[in-house]
């Protein structure tokens, strides 16, 4: 546990020094609180964002109202427009009427004024009683009155109309300056507007950047976790304090890359936890069973023990009569050698006598003065015998049955071989392989009893002598470890007759 506290502290002090290449306020802060400040300064900086965008959309809402002010000022305008050219129409009708009263008002005088107003007058005497009068004087005065109110009327909407129009006029023309005034305003607030967001995408990208920090220095936490989980002399103990620690440091991160690391992190090492738990126990078990097999072995090796004391007392035994009958025999050729060379000595010398006589009778025949009598042939010297060889050493005999091998058995158990499932020559063991470490890899040798096998696989010490072999015997099926090893050593030694085949 001290030693993953130390990773933590070393942790902390890598964000530390992480830190200080980022330009940065707090950069020079303490390496445990370099985060705290970090999310500090992000809340801040998200604080005046919501208040810029506030702001922005306070603008916008503005820019809207003044942007419908400006629509419906224009359409008061429009119907403004529309009123005064209503209103210019009516003029000039009611200018037309006027015309037309007038015209036909001043013809009606100017025929008075011609008739001397005698046509009045002549309808007025021309009534029968006074009542036909007094109604004649009434249309009379009514026609007069009808025309001087008629064009009273003409005259007032006409001046109406003209104080209309005027009216209409200057309300279209204060309207005109008001929607001038709005739409500066508008334009105003526009730019203030794009000023706004310009500064709220310098807050973003600010924000934007502080969270790349954050997350820079999130992940750094992560980064002795990382190296335990890789690091192939990892215990078990320490990955399981590692995923401990992971889980503390997971609850203090906010971004989503350290989250998404940590939870990658998280699984890799529960996985390895498994894989390790599951290594340990399968130890253990073959730990067990490894004993258990010690434990047999040594009870079988104590009985092969006083079983190989015994035939190697006899192998001794029968050593020392072949070393003595072998000495004997060497004894014996050296003696019918020494013999032998005596009689070619004694023979050597006889030839050269009968030589230096022959030379000796040659040279007194040559001194003679005439040619006596062809002398007798002289006596030819006695012959001996040929000088008989030297015989060689007789060479022992190869039978069928020549060489006494001495066998042990062995399993295809890794812990009966030293951690080896498979022969020197990297075959499969099978039935046919010995082991020796004497005669050449896939020598051939029959034994009485078990056929011919072939020298694949090397064994212990006992195994440089080349009369030693280790024979393999293949497990049966159904057969367990224990029993497949407890019926091997129950073989115990052989000693057996063979020879060489290859």
């Amino acid at each position: 546990m001290k030693k993953i506290q130390m990773k933590v502290v070393s942790v902390l002090l890598g964000v530390g020094l992480a830190l200080t290449s980022i330009p940065v306020a707090t950069a020079q802060a303490a390496p445990g609180s370099a985060i705290d400040n970090t999310k500090k300064q992000i809340m801040a900086m998200t604080e005046t964002i919501e208040k810029q965008e506030k702001k922005i959309t306070e603008l916008s809402d503005d820019i809207i109202a003044v942007g419908e002010s400006i629509q419906q000022n224009e359409k008061e305008i429009q119907e403004l427009t529309d009123q005064i050219e209503t209103t210019k129409v009516e003029t000039e009708v009611t200018e037309v009427q006027l015309g037309d009263k007038e015209e036909l008002y001043g013809k009606r005088l100017r025929e008075v004024y011609k008739s001397g107003h005698t046509s009045t007058i002549s309808t007025l005497l021309s009534a029968e009683n006074l009542s036909d009068l007094l109604l004649r004087f009434k249309v009379v005065e009514n026609i007069a009155k009808h025309d001087k109110d008629l064009i009273d009327s003409i005259n007032n909407l006409k001046k109406e109309l003209e104080e209309k129009a005027k009216s209409l006029e200057n309300n279209r023309s204060k309207l005109e300056d008001a929607t001038a005034s709005l739409k500066a305003n508008q334009d105003e607030l526009n730019q203030t507007k794009i000023a706004q967001e310009d500064e709220l995408e310098t807050l973003k990208s600010e924000k934007t950047k502080l969270r790349e920090l954050l997350s820079s220095q999130e992940v750094a936490l992560f980064a002795d976790i990382e190296r335990i989980l890789s690091s192939e002399n990892s215990s078990e103990q320490d990955i399981n304090e590692a995923l401990s620690i992971l889980e503390t440091i997971q609850g203090q991160v906010s971004t989503a890359e350290a989250v998404e690391l940590g939870r990658t992190l998280t699984r890799e090492g529960e996985q390895l936890a498994k894989e390790l738990t599951a290594a340990r126990v399968e130890a253990e078990r073959l730990a067990r069973e490894q004993k258990e097999a010690e434990r047999i072995a040594k009870e079988l090796k104590a009985k092969n023990d006083a079983v190989a004391a015994e035939q190697a007392a006899k192998k001794a035994a029968e050593k020392a009569k072949q070393q003595k009958e072998a000495a004997q025999k060497t004894k014996e050729i050296e003696k019918k050698q020494a013999k032998q060379a005596e009689q070619a000595k004694k023979l050597a010398a006889e030839e050269k006598a009968a030589k230096d006589s022959a030379d000796k009778a040659k040279k007194l025949e040559e001194t003679k003065p005439s040619k006596p009598s062809e002398p007798s042939k002289p006596s030819e010297p006695p012959k001996s015998s040929e000088p008989q060889k030297p015989s060689e050493p007789s060479k022992p005999t190869t039978g069928n049955n020549d060489l006494t091998f001495h066998l042990s058995f062995y399993t295809d158990l890794p812990e009966h071989n030293g951690g080896w499932t498979i022969t020197a020559t990297g075959d499969k063991l099978t039935y046919g392989v010995v082991a020796n470490n004497v005669w050449p890899l896939y020598t051939k040798i029959y034994l009485e009893g078990y056929g011919t096998m072939t020298v694949k696989d090397r064994g212990g010490a006992h195994f440089y002598n080349k009369y030693r072999l280790d024979v393999f015997i293949p497990r049966k099926s159904g057969e367990s470890n224990k029993q497949y090893t407890a019926r091997i050593w129950s073989l115990g030694r052989k000693t057996v007759k063979g020879r060489i085949v290859k």
